[in-house]
């Protein structure tokens, strides 16, 4: 599964030619979306986000100025997570205080190619761990690198997911 975006859909290609399995383009998978930076020196880019990342915390749910909201971007990488993980099977219950995830006994290995910020709430969502709106600060990636997180049962029912390699 990958981003609709060009640098994921590259990235992505490799892993397709070697396994034969065709690439599921997830359009939810996008980075953030930024709007107001088209155009800009590099000067002036790098003055824009210098200057969000100021805002007082409470903002930052917001999103970068004129653009995507945090919350709008999580609710939208969480449900198409939530859908893909449904079709193979993989349906999230609370249960106290934490998500307990049901599998089949027989669980697949999936692949999702997208970029940091989709990444990050990735991790975060299956973690179990509360979002922030600056999850790519939090689980920052180098470009190209990749995470692995796998089921481990729990209880007498269902899974939590544990990070093996991160970055």
């Amino acid at each position: 599964y990958g981003s609709p975006l060009l640098r994921a859909q590259e990235t992505a290609a490799p892993l397709v030619a070697a396994t034969g399995i065709p690439a599921v383009t997830v359009p939810a998978f996008a980075e953030i979306s930024i709007a107001g930076t088209t155009g800009l020196s590099q000067r002036d880019v790098d003055r824009y986000f210098l200057e969000a990342m100021r805002r007082p915390l409470a903002e930052h749910w917001e999103g970068w100025p004129r653009s995507e909201s945090f919350r709008g971007f999580h609710a939208r990488v969480c449900d198409a997570l939530d859908g893909i993980l449904a079709q193979h099977g993989i349906t999230p219950s609370r249960e106290h205080d934490f998500t307990v995830w049901e599998q089949p006994k027989r669980p697949e290995t999936l692949v999702i190619v997208a970029h940091g910020g989709t990444n990050s709430v990735l991790l975060t969502h299956l973690l179990d761990v509360p979002p922030v709106p600056w999850e790519w600060v939090r689980f920052e990636s180098e470009l190209a690198a990749y995470s692995i997180l796998q089921a481990r049962p729990l209880g007498q029912r269902g899974c939590i997911w544990s990070l093996i390699d991160f970055n």
